[in-house]
């Protein structure tokens, strides 16, 4: 009883002195109220499912992708066939509703080599988790694995290859997953949305151990072609089978037997960044109307901080990680880490043709010459030069196409 006096004395004298004020009290005990209450529902607690079900089968295919100009690369690629050349980077992106049954039958078709798919941020059973030789084991060439879950919660997400994912994503082994809100969880309104899953690849390495198919340094710099060579030496020793067995086990390489399997070692060094797959002046124009309100969902597929800047324009952060915030905010410079997603509003009242690049400025080179990377355009419908012309649903995605363009088209327009 004393101490509780004591307790109540000490505070009275406190409150007298000005330490802290009773609105500080009370706005503490607001915000310790709020957490509660957001960890007692948190995203996806409410889904009700809608009885709806989803099927995708899901191959791995090889194919030859073109990055930029004369710049080609071997890669896997996700695609919804089985035929080689067939697929796609990123691959399909998949758009189902909050609350559907997801089903995918997942074909990986890339011999020598082993897969799964994660499938980031969403809130499946952890059978389901694609993480190899935690939640299953590494599927084969020519076997099939079915992923089955709920879609939750609702927001822009992604999939992923998760075996030696550094080097499996760098290959192209990703693609993005959509998840639309049910009526009751509505996002504000746009009028057209685009999608853009920013990348950073080493453009000198080996291709999961195929022959190169077009990774030679394009600027004939000494300093290019001294890590192109390093690369080559790398890889060939790394991860060639024959080679690595050898090297396994070895002083240089010892047994690792705390794992199940020991990948062979794959250090990127990156040099090209990218934008749905590919670089300057292969990335495709947004083309807007004025007035209108766009939605941009931002995928971070890369091991690198990214910095997203649109000129002319403020872009109200919506959506974090596939969240809606309880308070958007305004940026013209979007931060978007490895992994992350992020979802920008813009209102289209600045007519014009207007860049949207990487702000970090390496991440807008090809083999480190600029111009090149994360950089396009922004441009609006009546602008000379400025036109959809043969747009293509990239990656499934029906709302808001990308447009490829030629870029001499568009700059020779200029007065």
């Amino acid at each position: 009883m004393h101490r509780r006096v004591l307790l109540v004395a000490v505070l009275v004298a406190l409150l007298s002195a000005g330490c802290f004020s009773m609105d500080k009290l009370t706005s503490a005990s607001t915000q310790l109220s709020m957490a509660d209450e957001m960890l007692a529902h948190p995203p996806g607690s409410d889904t009700v499912p809608t009885g709806l079900t989803r099927e995708f089968d899901l191959y791995l295919v090889r194919m030859t992708h073109e990055i930029y100009p004369g710049a080609s690369m071997g890669m896997w690629a996700f695609s919804l066939t089985p035929e080689d050349g067939s697929g796609s980077v990123p691959g399909p992106a998949l758009r189902v509703n909050e609350g559907d049954t997801v089903i995918v039958n997942f074909h990986p078709g890339v011999s020598g080599f082993n897969h799964t798919i994660h499938w980031h941020g969403v809130d499946v059973p952890w059978q389901m988790d694609g993480v190899p030789f935690m939640t299953q084991k590494p599927v084969e060439a020519g076997e099939t694995f079915t992923y089955d879950f709920i879609a939750k919660p609702a927001g822009t997400y992604w999939y992923h290859c998760h075996v030696d994912p550094t080097h499996h994503i760098d290959m192209g082994m990703y693609g993005a997953l959509i998840i639309d809100p049910a009526p009751s969880h509505s996002d504000p309104h746009y009028d057209k949305e685009f999608l853009l899953m920013l990348d950073d690849m080493d453009r000198f390495h080996l291709e999961g151990g195929q022959p190169a198919t077009g990774n030679l340094p394009q600027g004939g710099d000494p300093s290019e072609l001294q890590q192109y060579a390093n690369r080559q030496v790398s890889d060939s020793i790394n991860r060639n089978p024959a080679i690595s067995d050898k090297v396994t086990g070895s002083p240089a390489r010892p047994q690792r037997n705390w794992t199940q399997v020991t990948y062979a070692p794959y250090t990127a060094d990156y040099n090209t960044f990218l934008i749905n797959g590919v670089a300057y002046p292969n990335t495709p124009v947004l083309v807007v109307q004025k007035d209108s309100t766009i939605r941009i969902r931002v995928v971070n597929v890369g091991n690198e901080l990214m910095t997203l800047h649109l000129h002319g324009h403020h872009m109200l952060v919506t959506h974090t990680d596939g969240v809606a915030l309880s308070s958007p905010y305004w940026v013209d410079t979007l931060q978007i880490g490895p992994g992350q997603r992020q979802d920008v509003y813009v209102k289209m009242s600045n007519p014009g043709m207007w860049e949207l690049h990487d702000h970090i400025g390496r991440h807008t080179q090809n083999d480190n010459i600029f111009p090149g990377g994360a950089m396009t355009v922004l441009c609006y419908e009546g602008i000379e030069g400025c036109a959809e012309k043969g747009g293509h649903h990239h990656g499934g995605m029906r709302s808001g196409d990308l447009v490829d363009w030629r870029w001499n088209e568009l700059w020779q327009a200029l007065p």
